[in-house]
């Protein structure tokens, strides 16, 4: 198992804090609601505090949830991530656990068309990765899941034709295909779905672009980059 997991943004909603290396919480000072601002205003504040400690991980407080609930609530609510913190020999109900942002704020990055294209000819882009214009730095819990599913029928049917066109460079992202476009691509193959995919797949490369990617497509981002 690899060493990090997914620790659900509702475990904040149930009362859990955020401490910095010195056991104090920071995200008073940012933002009114604190941990419960919105996702990339608390992605952004801990990355904020991990530079100020020297890159050292901020940590999650939930043992303040178990007290208030009683011992046992922290399994009970969320088996999944207690069986996680558990296999990595941490007790979250008594102690905070360590946390970071991950890839999942950077919610849309590579700019694309409804056919998941990029500027780059060959390249398509589609989930996560993927700036396609259907929501913005704060999409609503499962989104992500439609906009893949669809955005993926839609690049695999385009890639299956052999045409590898690209998008023009010049395009900006907001206006390089307009919602209403983009909302018509979502109703009209929502209910594809379940046709099989084409069986052709594209050989997986890896590049190292990481550690760039975190300096350029981060939480902390301005602008167009």
């Amino acid at each position: 198992m690899g060493s990090t997991f997914l620790c659900s943004e509702a475990v904040r909603g149930e009362g859990a804090v955020l401490v910095n290396a010195a056991g104090q919480r920071f995200m008073q000072s940012v933002h009114p609601d604190a941990e419960l601002a919105p996702r990339d205003v608390v992605a952004r504040g801990i990355a904020v505090e991990m530079a100020a400690q020297g890159g050292r991980a901020v940590c999650l407080d939930a043992s303040v949830v178990e007290a208030k609930h009683g011992a046992g609530f922290l399994a009970h609510r969320f088996p999944t991530i207690d069986r996680a913190v558990k296999e990595r020999g941490l007790d979250w109900a008594h102690e905070p656990i360590p946390v970071t942002p991950a890839a999942h704020y950077w919610m849309g990055g590579v700019r694309t068309d409804p056919l998941g294209r990029t500027s780059i000819p060959g390249l398509f882009a589609v989930g996560g990765v993927a700036c396609t214009g259907v929501h913005g730095a704060n999409l609503l819990a499962s989104n992500s899941l439609l906009e893949s599913a669809v955005f993926a029928w839609q690049a695999a049917q385009f890639w299956n034709s052999n045409n590898y066109d690209p998008i023009s460079k010049n395009e900006e992202p907001n206006h390089a295909i307009r919602f209403y476009e983009r909302e018509a691509v979502l109703t009209t193959h929502v209910d594809r779905l379940a046709l099989p995919f084409p069986h052709r797949v594209a050989h997986r490369r890896d590049f190292p672009i990481a550690s760039t990617a975190w300096h350029v497509r981060s939480s902390t981002r301005g602008g167009l980059c």
